[in-house]
C-alpha cells in the first residue's frame, strides 16, 4: 500500500505537468487556425467586396461582398468564430481540468487513509440500515460503500473544508508554512468563478480569498472578469503539483512511520523526474521541503541523493552562489566517488571531476547510462573534458540517442515568448459578430 501514495503523487504531476506543458502549443495551433481564418476573409473581401472599415488598430469591422461570395464569407467566418471562442476558451478550460486533476487525486488519497486506518470510518456517522446491508455480497463491500459515500461528501465541501478534515483526522497541521496555501485557494476559487459564473467576481470569489488573506488586486472587484494567463496558469501547476507531493510524502510518513526508506525513494524518484522535464523551481520547492529537520530521512545516502537534486535546480536556475552554499553544509571529502563527482561536477571544477571519473571506470556507478541520462551532468557533458575522459574510459566517443533518452529532457515551453499568443493580424475577435451581421445585410440588400 505504501506504493499507492508514490503512484498517485505520480499519476497527478504527470497529468499537471502535461497540461502546463501542452497548453502552449495547443493555443497556439488555435491562434495558427485564427490567423488563416483572418487571412482568409480579408483576401475574399480584396478579391470580390469592398466598403471596408478598419478600427484604430487597423483590424477589419465591416465590410460588404458580392452575392455569390456571401456564402463562403459566412463560412470563413463560422471558422473564425470557432478559432477565436475555443482561443480565448482554452486556458480557462485548463484551469478548470487541473483542479479536476487534484479532486480526483485527494479521492483517492482519501481511500487510501481509510484503507490504512479503518478505525477512522467509527466516526464517520454514516449509517446502513439492515436492508441495505443485505444488498451487499460483503461487509468489506459494505465497508467501500461507506468510504466511497465519505469521499463523495468531503469533495463537495470546499477545498479549504478538504482540508480541515485531513487535519482533523491525522492530527496534523498540513497548511503551516505552507507557502503556496494563498496561491492554491486562489487558483480553486477562481476554477469555481468560470464554471459558475463565467469568470465574473462576485462576493464569494472575493470573500474567501480575503478570508485566505490574499492580495487582491486593485481592479479585481465585483463584476470584474477573470482571466488565465500563461505565467498564472503555469504557477497554479507549480503549486498544486507541489501541495500534492508535500501531502502525499506527511500522510504517508504519518501512516507508516515503518516505510521512511520507500518514502524517501518515491522524494528522490519524483524529484528527479522534475529536473528530467527542467521543472527546476518546482523542483527546488519540494527539495527545500526535503531539507526540512522536521522530515526524517531512513539514512545518510538518501538525504545526499535529495541533496544533489536541489542542488541541480538550484544551478539550473544560474543561482550559482546558493547551490555553493547549499553544497558547502556537507563534508563531501569522506564521501563515495559517486558522491564526490557530483560535489566536483556542481561546483564546476571540471579536472577534478575527470579524475573522480577515471577513478571510478567503466563498471563502476555511475556508468554510460548515467553520464547520458543524469541532470546532474547536464552541464558537464558540454564540456571538452568530459567528451575526452568518457573516450578514454569506454573506448568510444560520447554519443546520445532516442533510444537513450527515454523521456523528453526539453525545457518547459512555458513563457511570455513561447506561449502562442497569437491574435488575428487582420481581424478583431471582438468584430466578429458584427461581421456577420454586416454580411448578412449585405446579401438581403442583394436579394433585393
Amino acid at each position: 500500500m505504501d506504493s499507492d501514495f508514490s503512484r498517485d503523487a505520480k499519476w497527478f504531476v504527470m497529468g499537471a505537468g502535461s497540461l502546463k506543458r501542452m497548453l502552449p502549443f495547443v493555443k497556439s495551433s488555435a491562434g495558427d487556425q485564427i490567423a488563416r481564418a483572418s487571412t482568409d476573409l480579408v483576401k475574399l473581401v480584396d478579391q470580390h467586396g469592398g466598403n471596408k472599415i478598419l478600427d484604430e488598430n487597423n483590424d477589419l469591422v465591416e465590410f460588404s461582398v458580392k452575392k455569390e461570395f456571401a456564402h463562403r464569407a459566412k463560412i470563413i467566418i463560422g471558422k473564425l468564430g470557432d478559432a477565436t471562442i475555443f482561443y480565448q476558451l482554452l486556458p480557462r478550460m485548463a484551469l478548470v481540468s487541473l483542479v479536476s486533476l487534484y479532486d480526483a487525486y485527494l479521492g483517492r488519497l482519501v481511500r487510501l487513509i481509510y484503507k490504512l486506518r479503518p478505525e477512522m470510518l467509527s466516526g464517520s456517522g454514516r449509517q446502513l440500515t439492515f436492508a441495505q446491508l443485505t444488498e451487499f455480497p460483503s461487509i468489506e463491500a459494505a465497508r467501500d460503500h461507506v468510504v466511497e459515500m465519505e469521499v463523495e461528501s468531503l469533495l463537495r465541501d470546499s477545498h479549504t473544508a478538504q482540508f480541515e478534515w485531513l487535519e482533523a483526522k491525522l492530527g496534523l497541521s498540513l497548511r503551516k508554512n505552507l507557502d503556496a496555501w494563498p496561491v492554491f485557494i486562489e487558483a480553486t476559487e477562481r476554477r469555481n468563478t468560470f464554471v459558475h459564473a463565467d469568470g465574473i467576481v462576485g462576493a464569494q470569489y472575493l470573500n474567501v480569498c480575503r478570508k485566505a488573506g490574499i492580495v487582491i488586486a486593485a481592479e479585481c472587484v465585483s463584476g470584474s472578469k477573470l482571466d488565465v494567463t500563461p505565467e498564472y496558469f503555469s504557477t497554479a501547476c507549480d503549486c498544486f503539483c507541489e501541495i500534492v507531493i508535500k501531502l502525499s510524502q506527511v500522510v504517508w510518513r504519518k501512516l507508516l512511520p515503518g516505510k521512511l526508506e520507500e518514502a524517501d525513494k518515491a522524494f528522490i524518484d519524483i524529484s528527479f523526474d522534475l529536473l528530467v522535464q527542467a521543472d527546476y523551481k518546482l523542483a527546488e520547492k519540494i527539495l527545500s521541503f526535503a531539507a526540512d529537520p522536521a522530515v526524517k530521512h531512513v539514512n545518510k545516502e538518501n538525504e545526499l541523493y535529495l541533496v544533489v537534486n536541489h542542488a541541480i535546480a538550484l544551478r539550473a536556475q544560474e543561482r550559482i552562489s546558493d547551490c555553493n552554499t547549499l553544497l558547502d553544509k556537507i563534508d563531501w571529502s569522506a564521501l563515495s566517488d559517486k558522491f564526490r563527482l557530483a560535489e566536483y561536477v556542481l561546483r564546476g571544477d571540471y579536472g577534478s571531476a575527470v579524475g573522480v571519473m577515471e577513478k571510478i571506470g567503466s563498471f563502476g556507478h555511475p556508468g554510460k547510462a548515467e553520464y547520458k541520462t543524469w541532470p546532474l551532468f547536464n552541464w558537464f557533458r558540454e564540456s571538452a573534458e568530459f567528451e575526452l575522459a568518457y573516450e578514454r574510459i569506454f573506448n568510444e566517443s560520447f554519443r546520445l540517442s532516442l533510444e537513450t533518452l527515454e523521456i523528453p529532457t526539453q525545457g518547459n515551453p512555458i513563457s511570455p515568448a513561447t506561449e502562442g499568443d497569437c491574435e488575428s493580424p487582420h481581424i478583431s475577435p471582438s468584430h466578429i459578430q458584427t461581421a456577420t451581421a454586416d454580411i448578412g445585410a449585405a446579401s438581403e440588400n442583394e436579394d433585393r
